[in-house]
């Protein structure tokens, strides 16, 4: 936007203003609309309503130039902010099957050359049981700014067969470390899939998946085949995952690392201020997308043997691996895909093979597929343990979700208060058999409100429904100690058959009296200094004391509200009632400083006998005034009553904790 066209806008809105104020001005003083009667004096029609219709149009005619000022303003702004230079959300990336096919190929085979076999056979483990491996995770929410730091850190736990060829040193002649091995099949060059139907129809490198990764027969030569970018899986001896006979993995060709899936996320959702750490606080490298991609193909590939067994011809060698990479393809492909679509997809495809696959089996696999395909997983590389058991943990920032989802949330966030309400998905418990939440606010507040809710319904969790997920799920929350930070702890929701999508509410308030204490203190000091100013001065005649004075003694209590509450960071964090208090006391004293500036009329003087006093004068403005000042006062006590009564009711239970109340849980 140019500095005219600028320069227009702002002249074209001003201009609105200033003949909305004229026409407003002239639709309320009589000397214009006596001249438009005049004018139209030919009407023959009383004087009062045609008066009347007059400086109602003109009002009307006022508003309208409002209206149209705050349009041009409004475009003005927009043009000014450059709203349509921000980039949208990016299309999704089509591949064709046969180019899909090959990326993901590509991925399994620069896998299988980099990692050893019980690196992606661990992995796959713990992706598809997490919480066999996943023993306690901690999550710790901080809030910095407007945005939270979470840290989550996991104790990972394995047993010794699990880190079986993870360890070893190499040693000559040793059997290789290899994850499950699938026969080889007869090498081919190419094979269709138009015995199946659905998406696996048409010629695609999945015939040829299988011989890539485990071929024996031959000797794969990235010079001689170029349908092999990412270069030969290995020499005739190769055990199926990249592993030469005769060394093992880990010591010979390949390092002795870990692949833990460290982190799941949402298609679609940005990561922000990702970190990876491990139990001393060192960085974790973890995979790239590509990598990601074939490591998750592997397990999904064996996954997918266990469901269906071996074929025991070629044709249905074929039709499974073009099932298979069918299958691969749903769940690699860019953007999310709903989960109706998801099962459509995947029954239509599984169904040429479906009869030799087990019920449950099939109906996990499916789990598996749908998860994925709505969900991705990061991946940290990591060198295995000394003994059996492990700590990795990361760190990301998050919004604070939901300000402005109700109505006490949108009004905090426009009068520029900090957020006391915080609401966090809550899905790790279901991934481990340990699970605690710990988040801290700020000072000078504690936890007032930390409740389960439903995330669809936002109905509360209580333990009955809890008990319903789970006979073995067990929830704790800390409750009723008046702390400053939240505590949840959550134990073997793993068990629950069907996991249900829950966030947690947790509401911090200022510890009392905090401003609120102060705000009751002003507002009860300011109403009484108005009151006695209406009994002891209730005319500014200038004989006693100048309006000037009268204006200062006024403004004393706003001027120290506004300074006390503003000065402090803790105002932000305090309540709506806190802030409207401190909106009344200086309105109050606003008015009353305005009353004072000319003398009062007559009418607002009066005289009222008062016994021990007799008669008196009384500024009945400047006392109604007060009045509202003191019952401001009042309810802005009684508050602070309600909540020093919670507070010190809160500290008495921790003092004297009851019965009922066992120990909190390590």
């Amino acid at each position: 936007m140019g500095r005219a066209e600028t320069f227009r806008s702002i002249a074209a809105c001003l201009g609105q203003l200033a003949a909305a104020a004229a026409v407003a001005v002239a639709s309320i003083v009589d000397g214009p609309v006596d001249v438009l009667l005049r004018a139209v004096g030919w009407l023959d029609i009383p004087a009062w309503p045609a008066e009347g219709a007059l400086r109602l149009i003109g009002l009307l005619a006022a508003a309208d130039l409002v209206v149209r000022a705050r349009e041009t303003a409004r475009r003005h702004w927009r043009r000014r902010q450059r709203l349509e230079r921000i980039p949208g959300p990016p299309p999704p990336v089509t591949l064709g099957q046969h180019d899909a096919d090959r990326e993901i190929l590509r991925s399994m085979i620069r896998v299988s050359r980099t990692y050893p076999a019980p690196a992606i056979r661990l992995f796959g483990q713990i992706l598809l049981d997490p919480a066999r491996y996943q023993v306690r995770i901690t999550d710790e929410v901080q809030q910095v700014e407007e945005c939270l730091k979470v840290t989550v850190s996991t104790m990972f736990s394995a047993g010794p067969e699990d880190l079986v060829g993870l360890r070893e040193e190499a040693l000559p002649g040793k059997p290789p470390a290899t994850g499950p091995e699938r026969p080889a099949p007869l090498p081919r060059t190419g094979a269709t899939a138009s015995e199946t139907n659905g998406d696996v129809r048409g010629t695609s490198l999945s015939g040829r998946a299988s011989a890539l990764l485990t071929r024996q027969s031959r000797r794969h030569d990235r010079r001689t085949d170029p349908e092999d970018g990412a270069g030969p899986p290995g020499p005739p001896d190769d055990d199926g995952a990249g592993n030469r006979s005769g060394t093992t993995g880990p010591g010979a060709d390949q390092p002795r690392v870990m692949l833990v899936p460290m982190i799941l996320s949402t298609k679609g959702a940005m990561l922000d201020n990702i970190e990876t750490l491990d139990g001393a606080g060192d960085p974790v490298p973890f995979l790239s997308q590509e990598d990601a991609r074939g490591v998750v193909a592997h397990v999904l590939r064996q996954l997918f043997w266990e469901t269906f067994g071996e074929a025991v011809h070629e044709a249905d060698e074929r039709r499974r691996d073009a099932v298979l990479f069918a299958l691969l393809r749903l769940v690699f492909q860019a953007g999310r895909v709903s989960v109706a679509d998801a099962d459509a997809y995947f029954e239509r495809n599984v169904a040429p093979i479906r009869d030799s696959a087990d019920a449950d089996d099939l109906t996990r696999l499916r789990g598996v597929c749908t998860f994925l395909v709505r969900n991705y997983v990061v991946i940290a590389e990591v060198p295995p343990p000394e003994r059996y058991a492990w700590i990795l943990r990361y760190t990301k920032t998050m919004p604070v979700y939901g300000r402005a989802a109700s109505p006490h949330g949108r009004r905090r966030v426009r009068l520029g208060l900090a957020p006391n309400t915080f609401v966090i998905p809550l899905n790790l418990p279901f991934t481990t058999t340990s699970y605690h939440f710990r988040m801290r606010a700020g000072t000078n507040t504690y936890v007032k409100v930390h409740s389960v809710q439903s995330a669809r319904s936002g109905t509360s969790v209580d333990q009955n429904a809890i008990r319903a997920m789970s006979r073995h799920a067990y929830l704790r929350v800390r409750r009723r100690q008046a702390l400053p930070y939240a505590h949840l702890y959550a134990r073997r929701f793993d068990t629950c058959r069907d996991p249900a999508d829950l966030v947690m509410e947790v509401v911090f308030d200022e510890v009392p009296p905090g401003a609120l204490g102060l705000t009751s203190w002003l507002a009860a000091l300011s109403a009484a200094v108005i009151t006695f100013l209406a009994l002891l001065v209730p005319d500014n005649d200038g004989d006693r004391i100048s309006g000037d004075v009268l204006a200062f003694l006024l403004a004393i209590s706003p001027v120290a509200a506004t300074f006390v509450g503003y000065s402090m960071e803790k105002l932000r964090r305090s309540s709506l009632t806190t802030f409207a208090g401190l909106v009344a006391t200086g309105a109050s004293s606003l008015v009353a400083a305005l009353l004072y500036v000319q003398p009062s009329p007559p009418w607002l003087l009066a005289r009222p006998t008062v016994p021990l006093l007799g008669e008196i004068r009384v500024n009945l403005g400047v006392f109604a005034v007060g009045l509202v000042g003191g019952l401001v006062a009042a309810y802005l006590f009684f508050r602070l009553r309600d909540e020093l009564q919670h507070y010190v009711g809160l500290l008495r239970d921790v003092e004297h904790p009851g019965a009922d109340r066992p120990g909190e849980p390590g």
